[in-house]
């Protein structure tokens, strides 16, 4: 099992190469505004930190959102980019779905006083959401609270997924509400 996994939905870049037993992980903090320029540059380091090239590869992960609109489509783009150049199987994971374990409940802030959330209600799981940051629902929820948390959700998850065989056909990003220029250009019509 050799997949290349890009996330690029948070203010933290992740690029890692998934093995059996191993990752090869490159995390660019909080530089959001420099993750185009910069994210072909990382998958090159990261793949000759593993000593694999893309003809080594299995498959190619990326999460597909929700979270920065911008973010979202820099990863999906590079993916789908790689994967018409060298085809492998593709894993889309989401970003709710890596948090929402133990009672179910995930947010991750979507920034103008909105977080992005899931909840599980008895075995029924809900559709990713819009909810406002006083929503009741939104205390005591799973979210991320550093770089290092992030990294290893995404990076099991993108394992288990591989393991259980979770191919996907395409990437397909996950938007949950319009982006902050859509909803500015309505504000100013």
């Amino acid at each position: 099992m050799n997949i290349l996994a890009i996330d690029s939905t948070a203010d933290n870049l992740i690029v890692a190469v998934v093995t059996q037993k191993t990752e090869y992980v490159n995390v660019l903090c909080k530089q959001r505004n420099q993750t185009s320029a910069t994210l072909c540059s990382y998958v090159d380091e990261v793949l000759a930190r593993a000593g694999i090239t893309f003809d080594d590869l299995d498959a190619y992960a990326c999460n597909v959102g929700p979270g920065s609109f911008t973010g979202i489509r820099i990863g999906v783009s590079t993916v789908k980019g790689y994967n018409l150049a060298k085809p492998k199987k593709l894993i889309a994971v989401g970003s709710l779905y890596m948090l929402a374990k133990g009672n179910g409940r995930a947010i991750i802030d979507a920034g103008n006083g909105y977080y992005y959330a899931r909840y599980r209600c008895q075995r029924v799981v809900e559709e990713p959401q819009l909810i406002p940051y006083d929503d009741k629902r939104a205390k005591g929820a799973a979210t991320f609270t550093n770089a290092g948390d992030h990294t290893i959700s995404f990076v099991k998850a993108v394992r288990q997924a591989y393991k259980k065989g979770n191919f996907v056909e395409c990437l397909s990003p996950v938007y949950i509400r319009r982006s902050q220029a859509e909803e500015n250009r309505d504000k100013n019509s």
